[in-house]
């Protein structure tokens, strides 16, 4: 979690709030997937196992939304 803190505050301090919410959001859902692959890696619940696998794959698909919509704008995003 500490390592979205630092990328999420400085995405949401840019001008356009278009841009910023996106900024923010990228580093937010990247730590829901890492959140998962521990759930993956160490649970042993089925459910809690099912629900990870859908929130890697659904936050990966949003990450990459978000990645083209700044692109579309002349946005580079650190990967």
């Amino acid at each position: 979690m500490a390592r979205m803190h630092a990328p999420m505050q400085e995405g949401i301090q840019h001008s356009n709030p278009d841009v910023a919410f996106v900024l923010g959001m990228i580093p937010h859902h990247q730590a829901a997937i890492d959140m998962a692959q521990i759930q993956l890696q160490y649970g042993k619940d089925p459910a809690n196992r099912k629900l990870a696998e859908e929130i890697t794959s659904a936050q990966r698909h949003e990450i990459e939304e978000m990645k083209a919509w700044l692109a579309a704008r002349g946005i580079k995003v650190a990967n």
